[in-house]
């Protein structure tokens, strides 16, 4: 008989990753008609995460205790949408953030002069905290 060990080494290896998990609230610049919108299209495309005062600001000290969440064979996801001076982020794990049908393009653009910039990272748990470029 095989010990525990050995058995479990012969099952598949599944990785799990921490990242940061939530959207920033919309600006109190969008007008009422605006926010509903946008959140009609962000509630049609994406599992939308809890929504964090901090989401946005990575500078600031208290962003480290942001709600986390476990991805399991997965990358986490930093999605930045810009118009003016109003930023929409949205991160999380890059399977659960987007609704069925719905993935990150391969044709995704991890960039502050694009928007969406649409970045994912496999790298090192926490890795959706600041900018960086898509890394598997």
């Amino acid at each position: 008989m095989f010990p525990l060990f050995v058995l479990l080494s012969l099952l598949p290896s599944i990785s799990s990753l921490i990242c940061y998990h939530c959207m920033s609230p919309m600006s109190s610049d969008i007008p009422p008609d605006g926010q509903h919108s946008l959140k009609a299209l962000l509630y049609s495309a994406y599992n939308v995460p809890p929504v964090q005062q901090l989401c946005a600001l990575e500078d600031d000290p208290e962003f480290r205790s942001l709600e986390t969440i476990e991805c399991f064979d997965d990358a986490c996801v930093k999605i930045q949408i810009s118009h003016g001076d109003t930023t929409l982020m949205l991160r999380g794990c890059n399977r659960s953030l987007f609704i069925k049908g719905y993935h990150l393009s391969p044709d995704a653009q991890c960039s502050h002069s694009s928007t969406p910039s649409i970045c994912a990272c496999s790298d090192r748990d926490l890795c959706n905290e600041s900018s960086f470029s898509l890394s598997f």
